[in-house]
């Protein structure tokens, strides 16, 4: 998985590509805005209601009848759970008590292509918030339930729109006048973008995909003259050549979309989780924590800057990811050198040929906290000499009165431990070179032996 996502860059292409994404989106924003600003104002003036009303007061369940597709979900005993929990007295698909509700939920009907995504929306905030609009024509998914605005929703919610309400038919006519049309094409690549398995996108694929955005954004008659949108296309352009410079905002928008979209794979329940297949499954998540890390790292790395050239972005991608790489192999060379030592690669745990750079993360992390768990309470319960029984509060840290003693290391190879035949002997400084040759294989046999006046006894470990 390292190496594939290191090669000729198809990770970096692949977050690129979710940067086009978050581009284009800035580009059709306000375009989307302003024709569900019309499709409100067109209800009020329809059927001639005031302005200024707003209806706070119904709720999607009572505004639609039962039952109703894409909304009702049949229980035990045939009770639609959707609507069980109905205020009692009232009929379900009744009209608002101020003539507001039942239009906007009429004329969503007709604007739609096909059947409303009831089930994300609230009808309590159609009259205040244009999101609550804008997601019945959007996937019937649970991702955007809690969009609070538009900025919420991402570009494939947007796509969505596009292609679902019809109004858009009328202002795009050249890029939604037949079923599979430039809309669709971006939607359906883009798909196959985020949902890639192994999360890379070649440097063909990213500029086809590219090329196609511009596209879209430049033969709508309705895009064509409006500015957020060839601004849109002048980025594009400038991230194709590499050499575009990107607000921070848009970075991390593009690095959330990428981040939920490996949190999917990761959750992804297929037939790789069945019990058979569970080393595979579990190596195919540990892989996809890789880039998971990298994401992470990367809003680290930018959380105090406001725009980030392209190029410098490309840098901080290809270190974290070589970083991860020079890790790795350091963490399975140290269980390399472990199964070698114990002489017999069946008596080593078989999770440690998992490695998965999580893990690796994760241990190089507790290892720290260790050490320094250990230095702290040492510190504190031996860090200190009395300097007299009968003065106990004053007590001197052991680095006034410590004097080190002088340390020898003696290697020995014959059988009779015999000092006089010794092979090596030099004086050190550190306990590890008592552990270690000088090639660094560990010792077999160690023995450490101190003076009678001053470190009594024999230590001997195996």
């Amino acid at each position: 998985m390292m190496d594939s996502l290191l090669k000729e860059g198809g990770f970096w292409n692949w977050l690129k590509s979710h940067l086009a994404m978050v581009l284009t989106k800035q580009g059709i924003e306000s375009t989307l805005e302003d024709d569900l600003n019309n499709f409100i104002q067109t209800v009020l003036t329809e059927h001639k209601i005031n302005k200024s009303s707003i209806c706070s007061s119904c709720t999607t369940e009572l505004i639609l009848s039962c039952p109703t597709k894409n909304f009702c979900v049949k229980g035990r005993q045939n009770r639609c759970v959707s609507h069980c929990s109905t205020i009692q007295g009232e009929v379900p698909g009744r009209n608002c008590a101020k003539d507001i509700c039942h239009h906007i939920r009429d004329k969503i009907r007709k604007q739609h292509r096909q059947i409303p995504n009831w089930k994300s929306t609230d009808a309590t905030r159609w009259c205040t918030d244009l999101v609550e609009i804008a997601k019945c024509f959007v996937p019937p998914t649970d991702r955007y339930r809690n969009a609070k605005s538009l900025k919420d929703v991402d570009f494939n919610g947007f796509l969505s729109i596009l292609i679902c309400k019809k109004s858009f038919g009328r202002t795009m006519p050249n890029l939604l006048s037949e079923k599979v049309n430039k809309v669709t094409k971006v939607r359906d690549m883009g798909n196959d973008i985020r949902h890639s398995g192994d999360l890379i996108v070649s440097r063909t694929n990213l500029e086809t995909y590219i090329d196609s955005l511009i596209s879209l954004l430049s033969d709508a008659e309705c895009l064509a003259h409006n500015e957020a949108a060839q601004e849109a296309v002048k980025q594009l352009y400038l991230l194709k050549k590499n050499e575009v410079t990107v607000p921070v905002e848009h970075l991390n928008e593009a690095l959330e979309n990428a981040g939920e979209e490996i949190d999917q794979h990761l959750n992804k329940k297929d037939a790789e989780s069945t019990t058979g297949n569970e080393t595979k499954r579990q190596n195919k998540e540990d892989a996809m924590q890789i880039p998971r890390k990298v994401i992470n790292d990367i809003k680290t790395e930018v959380a105090n800057k406001e725009t980030l050239p392209l190029t410098q972005l490309d840098t901080i991608v290809t270190i974290k990811l070589q970083a991860l790489k020079e890790m790795k192999e350091e963490i399975k060379g140290e269980v390399v050198d472990e199964i070698l030592r114990k002489g017999n690669a069946n008596d080593f745990p078989q999770h440690a040929y998992r490695f998965d750079i999580l893990s690796c993360l994760k241990y190089k992390h507790l290892c720290k906290r260790l050490r320094h768990d250990l230095v702290t309470f040492y510190r504190r319960s031996q860090g200190t000499l009395p300097i007299s029984p009968l003065i106990i509060e004053n007590d001197v840290p052991l680095e006034e009165v410590y004097v080190q003693p002088t340390i020898r290391s003696i290697e020995i190879t014959n059988a009779f431990l015999d000092a006089n035949n010794a092979t090596s002997k030099h004086e050190t400084t550190v306990y590890r070179s008592l552990c270690h040759c000088k090639g660094g294989r560990r010792k077999d046999l160690i023995c450490k032996k101190g003076l009678l006046d001053m470190v009594p006894g024999t230590f001997v470990g195996y």
